[in-house]
């Protein structure tokens, strides 16, 4: 009820109840409807200059030059309402509103503590926690219990396996959130495929039909740099495979010592050991 209730306002313009309503449920502010808009979107075809400014402090998300951004921009209803749109100092996504489990994991990727995996990709260094990556996909799941098994650096060199797509998608495992260049979002989808994350492979595949139609029927005011991808409003996909946690608290290396009573070897540093690529199906 929350999600079509916070539509409703949006489209009406009913900031009071719009208030009430944040201040009584966990309402996520960009959460999207079957037509893939956000209520920011529908403030700004409504003409709700207040609603869009309020949304807007409140975290919702209209980065400039992005789908989302360029959409909204395109469909508000009054100038005052594009400039707003284009000046806000808080539609970029580092200055969004997150809750404390989202911002959490985000801080594990960026502040880079606790680290057990290092990827090199074409010499690129990403430092990530093989417990999440496995929590999140089965692709490394199955990886880290095989080829990569006991291995602490990773190095990927396949040419279909770019650094900034690569990041793209660890950015997406441990957030759910994905911004990308729109000239990279195919090697996205690439990897998308093979680490079997089949509803963001569908997602990105929409976000780039959606652009092209969005380009070539209307008349955008800048060229469609980035596309963006949110979690779902109450981010479900991310609690049920972080969910899985509680049976991976121990990293698979040290699973055997635990279970054996064996510490004495449990702080050893891993080896170094070299992976020349992903697994043989890539091409599949």
């Amino acid at each position: 009820m929350g999600s079509e209730e916070l539509f409703y306002l949006c489209r009406i313009g009913d900031l009071e109840n719009l208030k009430y309503l944040l201040e009584t449920e966990d309402t996520e502010l960009n959460v999207r409807d079957q037509w893939d808009s956000t209520p920011l979107y529908y403030a700004c075809l409504c003409g709700h200059e207040s609603m869009v400014q309020f949304l807007l402090e409140r975290g919702a998300t209209c980065e400039p030059s992005s789908f989302d951004g360029e959409r909204c921009v395109y469909a508000a209803l009054t100038d005052r309402i594009k400039a707003m749109l284009k000046g806000f100092k808080a539609i970029t996504p580092e200055c969004m509103r997150r809750d404390t489990y989202r911002e959490c994991l985000r801080r594990f990727l960026e502040d880079q503590e606790f680290t057990d995996a290092c990827f090199v990709v074409h010499g690129v260094k990403l430092h990530t926690h093989r417990i999440i990556l496995t929590a999140r996909s089965p692709y490394f799941a199955n990886m880290f219990e095989t080829k990569w098994r006991g291995k602490s650096v990773i190095r990927l060199n396949h040419p279909l396996v770019k650094p900034l797509a690569f990041k793209a998608i660890l950015q997406y495992l441990y957030t759910g959130r994905l911004y990308v260049d729109v000239s990279g979002v195919e090697d996205c989808i690439i990897l998308a495929k093979q680490c079997k994350l089949t509803k963001l492979r569908e997602i990105l595949r929409e976000r780039l039909n959606f652009i092209d139609n969005f380009e070539n029927s209307k008349k955008v005011s800048q060229p469609i740099k980035v596309v963006s991808v949110e979690p779902d409003a109450y981010s479900r996909e991310l609690n049920e495979a972080f969910g899985s946690l509680v049976e991976l608290v121990i990293p698979f290396p040290y699973k055997n010592q635990v279970t054996n009573e064996n510490f004495g070897n449990f702080f050893t540093e891993e080896t170094e050991g070299n992976c020349n690529g992903l697994s043989h199906d890539f091409y599949k």
